[in-house]
């Protein structure tokens, strides 16, 4: 269009000239029905990443043959074996490493194929990189290792894989071990794998929080009693010095409240602010939690 919105084919219908109008209004419809262009074929890393992660071996192996480099990385610093590790692709990772991908090679972030491995719950990749020298206690920019990657996103089969007695308590700079940081998530069989593999309930992160504390304060009942079964202190406070109890009434979590009290969780002890666990139920205005709170003396009557 022109600067006062006109067409070539207006301006021809304007002259008189409709023959030519016609054509010209003609071969800009058709210009508005052609097809895009198809994209653009990925070529080197681009396609030996994404023929990784989608788990296309053949074409893996094609590109690998062709002359691409086996550990080059990605914008983000991953790898072909990181991107099939990501996408739980056993077989393109076995493929990868037969080609002499390097195992621990980090992305940008620190995150290695293993951790990817673990996040996406295939613990047949995680056999494959550990018996190629993947470093089990290898940590990304936040200390955060396979092992807790796997506990955070509830891989339970990532857990029984990759729990060692000496990794199971190597915490990220925060002091959140892989215990906690399940716990907090809510994955009561990820806890259980932990905890029957030797991880320690008591052990606590900088501000002070223990499992329990983090189970507490997130809502999540269903592992409150695996915890207390392993010896969770319920009485033991945090930085702020609240209980599990004071932040099981702060979340409103009455299943939380009813599992702490009948455990012997005191009533009575005060936090930082000088409040104890009834007193915040009390300004919460949470019947359900303040009624259990009034049956506290007789706990075999809390249900």
């Amino acid at each position: 269009r022109d600067a006062r919105g006109l067409r070539a084919g207006d301006h021809a219908s304007v002259a008189g000239n409709a023959a030519l109008a016609e054509r010209l209004g003609a071969g800009a419809a058709l210009a508005r029905r052609a097809p895009a262009p198809p994209p653009a074929r990925m070529t080197g890393v681009a396609s030996l990443l994404d023929a990784a992660e989608s788990g296309d071996v053949e074409r893996l192996r094609g590109e690998l043959a062709a002359g691409a480099d086996v550990n080059a990385p990605g914008r983000d610093g991953s790898t072909a074996l990181s991107s099939a590790a990501r996408g739980g692709n056993h077989a393109a990772v076995a493929a990868l490493l037969q080609a002499g991908a390097t195992p621990d090679q980090p992305d940008r972030s620190g995150r290695t194929a293993l951790m990817f491995a673990a996040m996406a719950d295939d613990a047949d990749s995680i056999r494959l990189l550990v018996a190629a020298g993947s470093r089990l206690d290898a940590a990304d920019e936040r200390g955060r290792s396979a092992l807790w990657h796997a506990a955070a996103s509830g891989a339970l089969r990532a857990v029984v894989a990759l729990a060692r007695e000496r990794l199971l308590d190597q915490a990220d700079h925060e002091g959140t071990t892989p215990l906690l940081v399940a716990a907090s998530r809510g994955e009561p069989a990820v806890v259980q794998a932990l905890l029957d593999a030797g991880a320690d309930v008591g052990r606590r992160s900088r501000n002070g929080n223990g499992a329990l504390h983090a189970a507490a304060a997130a809502g999540r009942s269903p592992v409150i009693p695996p915890l207390l079964a392993a010896g969770a202190e319920p009485d033991v406070p945090n930085g702020s010095g609240d209980t599990a109890l004071h932040l099981a009434v702060q979340a409103r979590c009455a299943d939380c409240v009813r599992y702490l009290i009948r455990a012997g969780a005191s009533t009575r002890l005060r936090n930082a602010g000088g409040l104890t666990a009834e007193d915040i139920a009390r300004r919460s205005a949470d019947a359900e939690v303040i009624r259990l709170f009034h049956s506290w003396r007789r706990p075999e009557t809390i249900s």
